[in-house]
């Protein structure tokens, strides 16, 4: 199947070789939250894609970053690759190219597609997607070709090339291509685990990572597995990457770990590291620069002795969700709600009765503050966020994504749940979703009387009677996949 193209939004880790495992890692002041995704470096400039904030660009060594998303209307990035001179981003719905170093980006395929990895081999490109499996491009990415005969998962996570093999790493273990993806063979004998996150190459060696089974080895072109985990205190492995003869693994909520014996034994390397939570590893720079889910991304420049920030008193890099009362400013965090009466110089915590801190929406209505979490619902202040209670009668799906007040109503939009309003300030709160296609509600609106609702897939909806009923409105949008709608005066 051919998708053509068409015209058309931390934690990552940046890998640098080293010769003492014991880095210094300093902490970078970055003006974008904490999930970062993925990094490339592209002569002397280095890039950095995030979950929601699209692509940042530094050309000195990461000091400073500066959006980089023109005519990027996914900011939702997953990957790169550099050919030549063009950069490549993977994003949640399709793949841009950059001819001129980031400064402008082109939609050039895989509409509504979520590319999650790139590998190159001889003078192809290929990209490992979600649920539609491997792509191929042999023009530079002008047009991509379906070639996922053999596999029986659709759910690519990485893709390694090692001589003429080509390997995809997936839900259900590792696949061989030898004739550039036309035909894919499992090659998982005594891979223990198959929910393979990633894979590298060392040498001839290919390395497998996995989500609760550690690292797995082969020798032999995958025809057979060994692990290799001795020192390996996390064993649910986001990322294993190769620098020469050595290898790094990056660990949800344990860190990273270096092996200079191809896994034989593994030591920790997270000294100074603000966030266990790490995920992949690039080299670029002579420096080490780490990126974790809310700790931003950090560098290494002198075996990790000292660490320095820049958020006196915020102690959370990933940022969702902002409103204001009065003269105060409210934010939504990992951490809970952080509240600034200065115009954001200093920060408090205001966490009393949150049974959860992941707050990813915030709203005002009346005298009530509204917290949206990601799976405990709602929670109302009626003391500008001194103490919170739980408002969640009628509440069906509990992960809130976003939450708009208009008149005296309230809108929440969930995940998977759709819209739900309430008219008597949280106290109940009944779902209205006739007409709406999409569940996945990323983000509620008004001008006037009118309501508007993005979804992830579907684009933006509009009700015009309190949520009884939802219409369609996308004509002339280039993507329909909405992350956030706002509105000023009539627009």
């Amino acid at each position: 199947m051919i998708k053509s193209p068409a015209v058309a939004k931390l934690v990552i880790v940046f890998l640098i070789y080293f010769s003492n495992v014991s880095a210094q890692w300093e902490k970078l002041n970055l003006n974008f939250g904490g999930n970062v995704k993925c990094f490339v470096a592209a002569g002397n400039n280095i890039f950095a894609g995030t979950g929601g904030n699209g692509i940042f660009k530094s050309t000195d060594y990461g000091n400073h970053w500066t959006p980089a998303n023109k005519e990027l209307t996914n900011q939702f990035v997953n990957a790169f690759t550099v050919n030549v001179n063009n950069i490549f981003a993977g994003t949640n719905s399709g793949i841009y190219k950059s001819t001129d170093n980031g400064s402008n980006w082109e939609f050039i395929g895989l509409m509504n597609t979520k590319v999650n990895t790139f590998i190159q081999q001889n003078n192809n490109i290929f990209a490992g997607t979600d649920n539609d499996g491997v792509f191929i491009s042999t023009d530079y990415g002008s047009s991509w070709i379906q070639v996922n005969s053999g596999l029986s998962t659709l759910n690519i996570r990485s893709l390694v090339a090692l001589g003429s093999r080509l390997f995809a790493g997936t839900s259900s273990g590792v696949y061989l291509s030898t004739n550039n993806g036309t035909n894919w063979n499992p090659v998982n004998y005594y891979l223990l685990n198959t929910d393979v996150r990633s894979l590298c190459a060392s040498l001839s060696n290919l390395f497998a990572g996995t989500m609760g089974g550690g690292v797995f080895m082969s020798t032999d072109y995958g025809e057979f597995w060994l692990p290799v985990n001795s020192g390996l205190a996390n064993l649910n492995v986001q990322n294993v990457t190769a620098v020469n003869r050595n290898l790094f693994v990056g660990t949800p909520e344990g860190g990273a770990f270096f092996s200079s014996n191809f896994g034989t034994n593994w030591i920790s390397v997270d000294n100074g590291l603000t966030d266990s939570n790490v995920t992949s590893f690039l080299l670029a720079n002579s420096n080490i620069y780490s990126g974790t889910w809310n700790g931003g991304i950090h560098i290494s420049t002198n075996n990790g002795v000292d660490w320095n920030t820049s958020n006196n008193g915020f102690t959370n890099q990933f940022v969702w969700s902002f409103t204001s009362k009065d003269n105060n400013i409210f934010t939504g965090t990992g951490s809970g709600i952080f509240f600034s009466s200065n115009n954001g110089s200093n920060w408090d915590k205001l966490n009393s009765g949150l049974t959860n801190l992941s707050v990813t929406a915030l709203c005002v209505s009346g005298n009530n503050i509204f917290a949206g979490t990601n799976g405990d619902g709602i929670f109302t202040s009626t003391n500008n966020g001194i103490n919170w209670s739980a408002s969640n009668t009628g509440l069906t799906n509990k992960s809130i994504l976003t939450l708009h007040s208009q008149s005296n109503n309230i809108f929440a939009g969930t995940k998977m749940g759709g819209v739900f309003i309430s008219s008597d300030n949280g106290n109940s709160w009944t779902a209205v979703n006739n007409g709406i296609t999409d569940l996945f509600v990323t983000s509620i609106t008004s001008i006037g009387t009118n309501v508007f609702a993005g979804t992830q897939n579907n684009g933006v909806f509009i009700t015009t009677n309190n949520g009884t009923s939802w219409s369609s409105v996308n004509t002339g949008l280039t993507t329909t996949v909405i992350n956030y709608l706002t509105s000023s005066g009539n627009n």
